[in-house]
């Protein structure tokens, strides 16, 4: 029974064992007559198990004496792994190693026609039978996607795994920007899709609103030529507006004019009435209450004496991202500080001086009028205008009496600090602006900035004011504006009525 079936693997038309065979022609003309096995088939049932064991021996041997025709056909040498043409060949042979999934069957049908010497029959010029190709021969690495930075591939004729030192021909187009070193490939950007579509790449940005020109406006404050200007009125829709912030929605920036400790101030134009503002910032986002009640109190205090022209006028606030944002007067000439330290030497004339010292005393005299104090009049706070000078930068305001004061008093700049402030005296601060105020127009009128600290800081505060080039007039009102004493200066009300006729 054995050996019957032992027979019927050999024999059988259908085996792809006894195909191999046929084809590389090993049979009884190349083994011998004495090593072929017997055609009869015998049903005895009493045979040996040795000539069974030697059938299967014979087997054996003529297959391997097969494949090693085989091999010096091909001029391959296993002892040395080189071909007749010198080329190095890896460990795995011509197909990258041993397969061990195939069966032995189908590898025999690979082996027998694959290297391209098949003629126009089914079998080959050397007369070899082309059967169906291994699983590992139909996987070529054109047909895999090769990992990031890998290539895997041929390289220069010799099949192996690593990095590619050229393109291969016939393969898959790489999915790659450019190559760094041996191989190593930088996948290419994905630009967006010009096409129409749910896929047409990432959404465009809303356009602002248009912004209006305001016709009753006189020549001189009229704003420049802005693109905004030329935009159709329904070029912003209502799902877009209420997705922009209100600075975007409602003005056109101009760009940042003033930079402070605290805020920053923009010049824009509203895009309804096409005039033009200045908008307050907070520099950084004010996220606890202490922080966001302080900032309100300049909007606060503002709001409060909205009444006065010699003050900057307030129009508006809102909160937006933890920025505090004030909508207020422009200012179309800037602070007076400009004409301290000046390059170009510009100062102040006895008029301008004048007309400053009015100006600003009536601001200060409608503030403390009202219970307020200023507590940081200094020159980069004094704005000018085609009016004349006003008051801003309210934000270390405070009430004047001690009962109404809601929170510490927040002291300005050390250059324009009385004496009492330096010691914590908060009795009088009605007289602290005063002194404030002598000591900015004292440094407007000699055109140097005062000293901070050092014996002249000292000498200021002990009632002891350089002359100068300052005029005698002004001199003597300075110099009793900056007594040591708080009561000894003249109120905001005084120098308005007895002291403006320089």
């Amino acid at each position: 029974m054995l050996r019957l079936k032992s027979r019927s693997v050999l024999c059988t038309p259908s085996s792809g064992l006894s195909r191999a065979l046929d084809g590389l022609r090993v049979g009884d003309d190349v083994d011998g007559a004495s090593n072929a096995r017997p055609t009869d088939v015998d049903d005895d049932d009493d045979v040996d198990d040795d000539d069974d064991r030697d059938g299967r021996i014979a087997t054996t041997r003529r297959i391997e004496r097969a494949f090693a025709s085989e091999s010096q056909g091909h001029g391959w040498s296993s002892a040395n792994g080189t071909n007749s043409q010198g080329e190095t060949m890896t460990q795995g042979g011509s197909h990258g190693g041993p397969d061990f999934i195939t069966p032995a069957d189908a590898q025999f049908d690979a082996y027998a026609g694959y290297d391209g010497m098949g003629g126009g029959d089914a079998r080959g010029a050397h007369g070899h039978f082309r059967g169906a190709r291994s699983p590992c021969a139909l996987s070529p690495t054109r047909n895999k996607r090769p990992r990031f930075g890998l290539d895997v591939g041929l390289s220069q004729g010799t099949q192996e795994f690593g990095y590619a030192s050229q393109p291969l021909e016939n393969t898959q187009p790489s999915q790659s920007q450019g190559e760094f070193g041996n191989g190593f490939r930088v996948p290419r950007n994905r630009e967006p899709s010009r096409g129409g579509g749910a896929r047409s790449g990432l959404p465009r940005a809303a356009t602002s609103p248009p912004c209006a020109r305001n016709a009753f406006l006189p020549d001189r404050e009229q704003p420049a030529e802005h693109t905004a200007h030329g935009r159709r009125a329904n070029c912003t829709s209502a799902a877009q507006l209420a997705t922009m912030s209100r600075f975007r929605v409602d003005f056109v920036d101009l760009g940042c004019i003033a930079r402070g400790g605290f805020s920053k101030v923009h010049k824009v134009i509203g895009r309804l009435d096409g005039c033009q503002y200045a908008l307050k910032r907070t520099s950084e986002q004010l996220k606890n209450e202490r922080d966001r009640s302080e900032a309100l109190r300049e909007v606060h205090v503002m709001a409060s004496l909205v009444t006065c022209p010699q003050i900057v006028r307030y129009h508006s606030a809102w909160w937006e991202n933890d920025h505090l944002y004030i909508h207020m007067e422009l200012c179309e000439e800037g602070c007076a500080s400009r004409m301290v330290d000046s390059r170009d030497g510009e100062r102040m004339n006895d008029a301008q001086l004048a007309r400053c010292l009015r100006d600003i005393s009536t601001a200060l005299a409608f503030a403390h009028d009202r219970g307020l104090a200023h507590m940081d009049v200094k020159p980069d706070n004094i704005f000018i205008c085609k009016e004349g000078f006003k008051l801003g930068d309210w934000g270390r305001a405070t009430q004047l009496s001690g009962a109404r004061r809601s929170s510490a008093v927040d002291e300005g700049d050390a250059r324009y600090l009385p004496p009492e402030l330096l010691n914590d005296n908060f009795d009088n601060l009605d007289r602290s602006d005063v002194f404030s105020l002598g000591a900015s127009l004292y440094e407007l009128a000699i055109g140097t900035s005062l000293p901070s600290h050092g014996s002249d800081y000292q000498a200021l505060r002990q009632g002891v004011v350089p002359t100068g080039a300052v005029a005698a007039s002004l001199h003597a009102l300075c110099v009793a504006m900056m007594s040591p004493i708080p009561l000894d200066r003249p109120s905001a009300a005084d120098v308005l009525s007895k002291h403006c006729t320089l």
